[in-house]
């Protein structure tokens, strides 16, 4: 995702986004380091949850380690980027943002997905 930034693809990346919602609705009154701190805090923990989840549910899913991997996340980024978080009113749809954007959470999510199966979906 850093890489896509720095690439011009993506400006704010959608996890700090959703982190700044959060932070609003909690009403948190912070600086940007601690803004940062907390959008890779939260990223880390959704995604450490939701390799746990995956842990509990591989086995059950059809391929390869990896394309189990690859099947999780793509079902966590519909889940997330067409469900919860346009729900919430936090970014539109995948399929309404910006190809930069959609691209940069593709590709974030393969790569989630490719490593979270090479490493868990084996055991």
């Amino acid at each position: 995702m850093l890489a896509c930034q720095r690439l011009g693809l993506v400006g704010k990346q959608p996890p700090e986004h959703i982190t700044e919602h959060a932070l609003d609705a909690a009403d948190v009154d912070r600086d940007e380091p601690s803004e940062n701190a907390a959008t890779v805090a939260a990223h880390f923990a959704y995604g450490i949850g939701n390799g746990a989840a995956f842990a509990l549910v591989a086995r059950r899913l059809p391929g390869s380690a990896v394309t189990r991997g690859l099947i999780f996340a793509s079902g966590l980024l519909l889940v997330s980027y067409e469900g919860w978080v346009p729900a919430a009113r936090i970014l539109p749809p995948l399929r309404s943002q910006a190809p930069g954007t959609a691209w940069t959470l593709v590709a974030g999510h393969v790569t989630y997905g490719a490593v979270l199966g090479a490493v868990a979906g084996s055991r």
